[in-house]
């Protein structure tokens, strides 16, 4: 009918969708099965992480705990070692021989010159025998001996000053003394003519 009213349709609420994914497209298709594949990874729940997350700590706390006993262990026998080595050394260190006169130490002439043995400890050492020693190119060389030719030991020297005579040949170099012991415990010792102590072997 002409004088008819025109009747205006409701625009469609509907969204299209792309050409693209209407149609199937390879890239479509490529991004709706990644999306599908990662909802579908199992990822596990809270307590399984927690669990390992857990355990993984324990272990590493297992390790530092060993690590630290381990330590221990090694400082402990170390201090033992040290604290049986000083028991050892302790009367040898407490031994000492010098020539106390300046004018024997410095002497020109053949002479007898008189060392003196301390003796600082509670009891006697044994086997004592004190060597002249006088500085040469190969070193320190001995020039005499208490226990003269047949190198004979002094029986033993007592607590306190122990004087020792010993006939030395005439030199030019400054006299030194080389101080050799047994002590209590029947451990052989050398004292050096700069002082060292040294266990000698049995």
């Amino acid at each position: 009918m002409a004088g008819s009213v025109a009747r205006h349709r409701r625009p469609s609420m509907t969204t299209k969708c792309p050409s693209s994914v209407r149609s199937g497209s390879p890239t479509a298709r490529t991004l709706l099965s990644t999306l599908v594949s990662t909802a579908q990874i199992d990822y596990g729940d809270v307590p399984t992480w927690i669990s390992s997350v857990g355990g993984l700590l324990s272990l590493v706390a297992a390790g530092t705990a060993a690590w630290i006993a381990w330590k221990l262990l090694v400082t402990e026998r170390t201090r033992d070692r040290q604290a049986a080595d000083d028991a050892r050394r302790a009367q040898a260190g407490l031994i000492a021989a010098w020539i106390p006169d300046a004018t024997d130490r410095e002497g020109l002439d053949q002479a007898t010159i008189r060392v003196l043995v301390r003796n600082n400890s509670t009891l006697p050492v044994y086997r004592v025998l004190v060597a002249i020693v006088v500085r040469s190119d190969d070193g320190f060389t001995e020039v005499a001996s208490s226990g003269g030719p047949q190198g004979r030991f002094r029986e033993f020297a007592a607590p306190g000053d122990n004087e020792i005579r010993v006939m030395v040949p005439a030199t030019t170099n400054r006299r030194r003394v080389v101080l050799t012991f047994r002590d209590a415990a029947g451990v052989e010792w050398r004292r050096d003519h700069d002082g060292a102590l040294t266990e000698l072997p049995a």
